[in-house]
């Protein structure tokens, strides 16, 4: 039958059944829905199409505000789109999907993905900016619906509150969460990242002072004969970073090969020591890796000072009760 003003009026549901679709005999696909949702019967048209191999149902809207003849154009509409290959209703199904899909529930799957790989300090930097205050007004955004400009008044928002230099970790952060995201497909099929073109800060200046000779030796004279002050003096002559240099123990040193095998903390500088001040003649030490050493390490090269330093001082090593 052809669905109209006059057979629509004498369709009923049937007693035995809570839900039926009259289909119109000249547009395939275009029906009349009955459906009994309580105490209430609900009228709607449809229209029914299969796309990649499923029977896919689109609402095209209520019976009591749409007239039969907009109905059918509206559902024609639809049907054509399919006919070139398109699917609305797993367009709209995939455009709720991403919208659930919020830059919160992101920023989690990517702490938890990096959780293992980043040091702790990094990874408390990167939860700090992603999780914080710099970018909570999106957070119950899509990630995929945010935008460039969301992105671009974001990072100058917190330029303005807490620096360049911050806005420009802040930025970086972020970008990273969204490279990860695109490469895991979770920003849909037409993948966009926001922060590309944003303004990116300039890199801030690196220190141009160094202690001189006089300040390095009035702190070596200066520190006492603790396990602080061995650190301390340890940072001055090696130049490696403090977590390395207090997390040293015995079994990373091998004393009469003259090395020092930094398991887990490769210093990323170069490494120069000697004597207790700095000078420009100081004697580069030799750095190599596990070729060397038999072990997936790092090992740094001890002068003759700091090998008798060491072997004369056991408690200078052993900083932390380490065996």
């Amino acid at each position: 039958m052809k669905l109209d003003a006059k057979t629509i009026a004498g369709l009923m549901l049937p007693d035995d059944k809570v839900d039926r679709i009259f289909f119109d005999e000249e547009l395939p696909g275009f029906g009349y829905r009955l459906r009994k949702c309580g105490n209430r019967l609900q009228r709607s048209w449809v229209a029914q199409y299969r796309a990649h191999g499923r029977t896919r149902r689109s609402t095209v809207g209520q019976a009591g505000k749409l007239t039969p003849g907009q109905a059918r154009d509206a559902a024609r509409k639809l049907l054509a789109t399919v006919e070139l290959g398109g699917d609305p209703q797993g367009d709209k199904a995939a455009k709720r999907q991403q919208e659930a899909r919020t830059l919160r529930s992101v920023v989690a799957l990517y702490l938890d993905e990096k959780k293992p790989v980043l040091r702790p300090s990094s990874f408390r930097v990167t939860q700090l900016y992603l999780t914080g205050d710099y970018f909570r007004p999106l957070h119950h955004v899509g990630v995929s619906a945010i935008t460039h400009p969301d992105v671009a008044a974001r990072i100058s928002a917190i330029k303005h509150n807490s620096g360049s230099v911050t806005a420009r970790q802040a930025r970086a952060a972020l970008n990273g969460l969204y490279k990860w995201a695109m490469g895991e497909g979770l920003l849909g099929p037409f993948p966009a990242n926001p922060v590309v073109g944003t303004h990116k800060s300039a890199d801030p200046q690196p220190r141009d002072r160094v202690l001189s000779d006089a300040e390095l030796a009035g702190v070596c004279n200066a520190c006492q004969d603790d396990e602080f002050g061995c650190i301390v003096r340890l940072l001055i002559l090696l130049g490696n970073r403090r977590a390395e240099v207090g997390g040293m123990c015995w079994s990373e040193l091998d004393l009469d090969a003259g090395t020092w095998c930094c398991r887990q903390r490769v210093a990323r500088t170069s490494v120069h020591t000697g004597s207790f001040c700095q000078r420009q003649h100081w004697q580069s030490s030799k750095r190599c890796r596990g070729e060397a050493t038999g072990t997936n390490c790092s090992a740094i090269a001890l002068t003759p000072d700091l090998r008798t330093l060491a072997a004369a001082n056991r408690s200078l090593i052993c900083v932390w009760g380490q065996p």
